[in-house]
């Protein structure tokens, strides 16, 4: 009887959802978000993480990443001027809204594509993308705020969201070779807004 109720409690723990509070994580502990489906040696995949910061209002992020699953290296060019994530996002009245992640850049003066905005990804690389660079995640919160973190204001519910990520520079201009480019999508999420 002892064991069977430790084996229970087992399963219980292996099934229980995560919560996820946006602080620094072990990454060897960090549930592998389900990518989508792979498109010239690239998965993209996403995952929602829920920040609750002292400087403002809690707010839902959708984190994107990107994964060589090829064996060789593939070169992405990762710049934030080319506004490369699209998001396609459905509210929950079913409707399609329209995602404001790059609004930063309309006041922004950043510089133009350079060499290094092209990044290697050995096999089994990964590369997380935000609008604003590496760290950043799109933001869905439920009041405006006059923030730099400002994002999407999204009513109660359950929203769906999707990324893909976009790219049309080959890096010829700068004498590069092989760099990725099409659109490859991401695992569709679900925001539960409160």
């Amino acid at each position: 009887m002892r064991f069977r109720c430790v084996l229970c409690t087992l399963i219980a723990l292996a099934v229980a959802p995560v919560l996820v509070d946006g602080r620094a994580q072990d990454k060897e502990k960090k549930a592998e978000a389900q990518g989508g489906k792979a498109v010239n040696g690239l998965v993209a995949s996403a995952e929602v993480v829920e920040q609750k910061p002292a400087d403002g209002p809690p707010h839902l992020e959708v984190r994107f990443r990107l994964k060589n699953v090829s064996d060789k290296p593939i070169t992405i060019c990762d710049y934030v001027g080319n506004q490369p994530l699209r998001v396609q996002w459905i509210g929950p009245d079913g409707k399609t809204l329209r995602s404001d992640h790059y609004e930063w850049l309309r006041r922004a003066d950043i510089a133009a594509l350079a060499e290094k905005n092209f990044v290697t990804l050995p096999a089994g690389g990964v590369l997380s993308l935000g609008p604003r660079g590496e760290k950043s995640g799109i933001v869905f919160q439920r009041v405006a705020e006059m923030h730099p973190r400002s994002g999407n204001v999204a009513q109660p519910g359950k929203h769906r969201v999707t990324v893909s990520y976009a790219n049309k520079e080959d890096g010829k201009k700068f004498n590069l070779q092989n760099v990725w480019t099409g659109t490859v999508t991401a695992n569709e999420v679900v925001l539960t807004v409160k």
